[in-house]
């Protein structure tokens, strides 16, 4: 059997050549692999949709590889999408139960985004983090904040420890909600790796993905989401708006089709909705992961390791080859994909 696995190789090989070298999208340090190497050595530029915002990315999450990229390191004002970064640091930090009293009344916050709250009202964190994401209230901001750090300018410094513990080497707050400051900015690679973060955290997939919420403290509380995407696509999954004067319309918005989720990030732009859409449809419409298991005619759903799987254009789905992976002995171990 080892030897007929090397002689289907070796006669596939000729065929599966024959086609010029594909040229791969660039990874941005997914998974470590020989196959992360050539991606970074043969970049897919020039395609995808014509995107007028300021700054654009979009990310396939599972492999963590770049799909379409505009200034994605550009470091900007980011708006209400530094929340997501808030709701990260409240999760991780307390338990959802815990009663958060709203220290900041949205009548003190003039010209701000906000969820209404009524100072003194208590709320369970997990309630007040839904008046944080989906109105994009500044009040449930500074209430997190005060509750968990006992200021703002302690849980600040939370949030820039844990955005430098995930490497966002061009992101800085300077406050929890993200009105316009100076030294308050990210970059859209950035906030796709933190959106990435955030749906990995099932409460925080929930509370992004909700159209409508009501929260009852001493006041009753009906909150919609400002994310017109989850109205838009049937696969949209969140995650969050941003507008200031200095950001201009901003936004993360993820989907996820048959089990796959794709993030793509806006910075200023002109149209996010349609931009936003754009995105999500080339990222899923012309990509495809190649990796798992793959079926020939002579090894039926051979495993396939994990660590070679990939994001690649659709069209190049049928240009890799199994190559076997050969023990010093001289015994087939298993399969990797290569480039054919």
């Amino acid at each position: 059997m080892n030897r007929l696995a090397l002689l289907v190789v070796a006669v596939c090989a000729p065929w599966l050549m024959a086609f010029a070298p594909p040229a791969f999208v660039d990874g941005t340090g997914g998974r470590s692999s020989a196959s992360a190497r050539v991606l970074n050595e043969a970049r897919l530029a020039g395609t995808g949709p014509t995107i007028a915002a300021r700054a654009a990315i979009t990310l396939d999450v599972e492999t963590g590889q770049t799909l379409f990229q505009r200034e994605a390191d550009r470091e900007l004002p980011i708006a209400s999408t530094t929340k997501l970064m808030t709701a990260l640091v409240a999760v991780e930090r307390v338990n959802l139960d815990q009663r958060v009293a709203a220290s900041v009344a949205a009548a003190d916050l003039p010209g701000h985004s906000v969820a209404g709250l009524v100072r003194g009202d208590a709320l369970p964190m997990r309630e007040m983090l839904y008046g944080l994401l989906l109105p994009s209230g500044n009040d449930a901001a500074l209430s997190i904040a005060q509750s968990v750090s006992g200021g703002v300018e302690p849980f600040v410094r939370l949030m820039n420890e844990r955005a430098q513990g995930l490497g966002l080497a061009h992101t800085r707050f300077t406050n929890p909600h993200g009105f316009d400051a100076a030294g308050h900015y990210g970059s859209a690679r950035d906030l796709a790796r933190l959106a990435a973060k955030v749906l990995e955290q099932p409460f925080l997939r929930d509370v992004v993905a909700t159209k409508e919420h009501v929260a009852r403290g001493q006041e009753t509380y009906r909150w919609t989401n400002l994310n017109r995407m989850l109205w838009l696509r049937a696969d949209a999954t969140g995650l969050k708006t941003g507008t200031t004067d200095a950001a201009g319309p901003s936004l993360v918005a993820s989907a996820d089709r048959a089990g796959r989720t794709v993030i793509a990030v806006l910075l200023n732009s002109p149209d996010r909705w349609s931009e936003a859409e754009a995105l999500l449809a080339h990222g899923f419409s012309d990509f495809t992961i190649i990796g798992d298991r793959i079926s020939s005619p002579f090894f039926r759903d051979v495993a396939i390791d994990r660590s070679t799987r990939l994001t690649v254009p659709a069209w190049q789905a049928r240009l890799w080859r199994l190559e076997p992976i050969v023990e010093s002995s001289g015994r087939v171990t298993g399969f990797r994909l290569a480039p054919g």
